[in-house]
């Protein structure tokens, strides 16, 4: 049995909500420490590991753990319904899902637990040799930036510097990223698009770990609530 309630869902929102738009189904796995999930995109290019920890809700009961298959997409709609201040509660006895809003009026949705096969996805052990911290908001402009010129952006660090830049057509663009703290040297590439869906909208802080043509991980923690880490492979040129 289950039983989770929150007077602020937006933290869960809006993490879902990113990850919703990489992967369409997951299997939750919902134990003592919170709520948790690992999975990679159909196309087997992005990564997405997550916990939702149980301290950033106001009841958090589960008898023993348990793993849900549930869709993402259809949770996030079903969150977005809720206004500021409304009480949110989750249950689940195994076989259903139910999430009630409770504001000016009270709401009930039943979800079902979609039968998945649970292959456990294992989080890759990778070494990176460059750490970037910025704010999440000069990363979402200069991805904007890069999109006007191509499809791939080009992350570079030297010097103490984060640059992104890319080239297409006959077309430039360097955007030169503020207030960046930067430790190592690197370069790879990476697509715009995948980009875009590992960008937490509502984000503050981001730490960026890539390396030389490289995957790069992108990874948003907010103490006694959320880690949510999107890890995506990079685009290597081929003679």
């Amino acid at each position: 049995m289950l039983k989770i309630v929150t007077k602020d869902i937006s933290d869960f929102r809006d993490t879902l909500d990113a990850i919703s738009s990489l992967i369409t189904e997951a299997i939750f796995k919902i134990n003592s420490n919170g709520i948790g999930l690992v999975a990679i995109d159909p196309a087997s290019v992005g990564m997405v590991v997550y916990n939702m920890f149980a301290s950033a809700f106001d009841t958090f009961k589960v008898e023993k753990e348990m793993s849900l298959g549930l869709n993402v997409g259809q949770l996030v709609s079903v969150l977005k319904r809720a206004s500021a201040g409304d009480e949110v509660e989750f249950t689940s006895d195994g076989e259903k899902f139910t999430v009630v809003i409770k504001g000016k009026s009270k709401k009930k949705f039943v979800m079902p637990i979609i039968d998945m096969r649970e292959n456990e996805q294992k989080v890759p052990n990778l070494e990176f040799f460059v750490t970037v911290d910025t704010n999440v908001s000069y990363l979402k402009d200069a991805i904007k930036d890069v999109n006007m010129v191509s499809d791939c952006a080009m992350f570079v660090s030297k010097g103490g510097k984060f640059i992104i830049k890319a080239e297409g057509d006959g077309s430039e663009v360097e955007i030169e990223i503020p207030e960046a703290k930067v430790n190592g040297e690197g370069t790879a590439k990476y697509a715009t698009d995948y980009l875009e869906k590992m960008i937490l909208k509502g984000g503050n802080d981001v730490r960026i770990r890539y390396s030389d043509d490289y995957p790069v991980e992108f990874e948003y923690v907010v103490k006694d609530k959320y880690k949510l880490q999107f890890i995506l492979a990079p685009r290597v040129d081929t003679a």
